[in-house]
């Protein structure tokens, strides 16, 4: 499972936002000028965009994520899905502070789920494993530790 221990930069807004491909698959693709759209067989459509991210020691790494920034798109996540496909993750995002929870029902792979303030400062990290229960109630949920801008 791939884990990025970041300090106070989330380079969401500004220059630092580039498109990246959705990967191969059969999904439809469609790309414009700076954005790649997939529209997966099984979910919502959601953007691809990628994310320059900024560790503690100052390094830098760059990685593509679907974003769910809309309720609907927030509320189906990688639910259903075959999650990861040409991307590194998944950004939750709806421009002011969330205290909504995660759980794992119908998500296919264990997931770390980073929680972030709208200025990109860490708050902490849940790892979430998929749910088996027949029984929505009996799904762990997953909070941040304080209202969140980004998980």
């Amino acid at each position: 499972m791939r884990r990025f221990f970041l300090a106070v930069t989330l380079c969401l807004l500004g220059g630092a936002v580039s498109s990246c491909s959705s990967g191969a698959s059969n999904d439809a693709t469609t790309t414009t000028a700076d954005t790649t759209t997939t529209v997966p067989q099984d979910q919502e459509q959601f953007e691809n965009i990628g994310l320059e991210l900024t560790r503690k020691d100052g390094t830098t790494c760059q990685i593509c994520v679907k974003i769910a920034n809309t309720a609907a798109k927030r509320g189906v996540g990688l639910a259903g899905a075959d999650p990861l496909k040409g991307v590194d993750g998944m950004l939750f995002y709806s421009g002011e502070p969330m205290t909504g929870e995660f759980w794992m029902k119908d998500v296919k792979i264990p997931l770390d789920i980073h929680f972030f303030t709208l200025k990109g400062a860490p708050i902490n990290t849940e790892n979430a494993v998929p749910c088996t229960a027949t029984d929505d109630t009996k799904c762990e949920r997953y909070k941040a530790a304080a209202p969140y801008g980004y998980a």
